[in-house]
């Protein structure tokens, strides 16, 4: 086990004992990275908190459920959080005439949005032209299966190495790479311009998510950084 991993099954320990103190320094080390992630996969920053909150009060109410031994216990968050999307989405499906619903199984951003969301200083055509790449952007991630998604989260907005992705889906890492080359080439079909969508067809999926990368503010979809 990493440093990382025994310090948080020591603050395992102590939250099964009833210590706020752990609590709150396992909310404080791991809430955003499961926040950044419940965003890109909802696009709504409502039901992203909404998930986060769901994480941890599963977390807080059956602490004796995490096993250092599985894995970090990143991890394992990220797995309650995936299934806690999995079913909104679920009951999003069920109950389309929900509002709250509705809004998560479309990927619509609540009102207001969050200020990490915000184009960059500079002239009013740049702002303009960097917010419509975003929200060109999240539209095209919010198209992908599901399966693609997820990948594209923890892989490219999240930065999750491939080897903590594979052990969270259960899957060998040459999976999780072909899911990704897969997410990535559809999002640059999606993405690009006529010009350039015709000539990541003719690349081969590296290449293909090279041109994405090139073109597209993976930062902005998130903010860049801790949100």
């Amino acid at each position: 086990m990493t440093e990382t991993t025994t310090d948080d099954a020591s603050l395992i320990e102590a939250l099964a004992s009833g210590s706020a103190e752990a609590a709150r320094q396992i909310y404080g080390r791991h809430s955003p990275a499961i926040l950044r992630f419940a965003l890109a996969m909802t696009d709504s920053r409502a039901a992203a908190e909404d998930i986060v909150h769901d994480t941890f009060v599963e977390l807080l109410q059956r602490p004796g459920n995490y096993d250092p031994e599985r894995g970090s216990l990143r991890s394992f968050l990220y797995g309650i959080a995936r299934h806690r999307i999995a079913k909104a989405m679920h009951a999003a499906v069920s109950a389309p005439r929900r509002v709250g619903a509705a809004e998560l199984a479309h990927g619509q951003v609540a009102s207001g949005e969050p200020a990490e969301l915000a184009a960059p200083a500079g002239t009013p055509e740049d702002q303009a032209e960097r917010s419509q790449d975003i929200e060109r952007l999240r539209a095209a991630i919010r198209a992908l299966p599901l399966v693609y998604r997820e990948v594209i989260a923890w892989c490219d907005l999240g930065e999750v190495p491939y080897a903590v992705v594979a052990d969270i889906l259960d899957c060998p890492i040459g999976t999780i790479r072909s899911r990704l080359h897969r997410a990535r080439a559809l999002l640059a079909e999606a993405f690009g311009s006529p010009a350039q969508r015709e000539g990541a067809r003719g690349l081969d999926p590296p290449a293909q998510a090279a041109s994405v990368a090139d073109c597209t503010p993976f930062d902005g979809v998130l903010g860049g950084g801790p949100v």
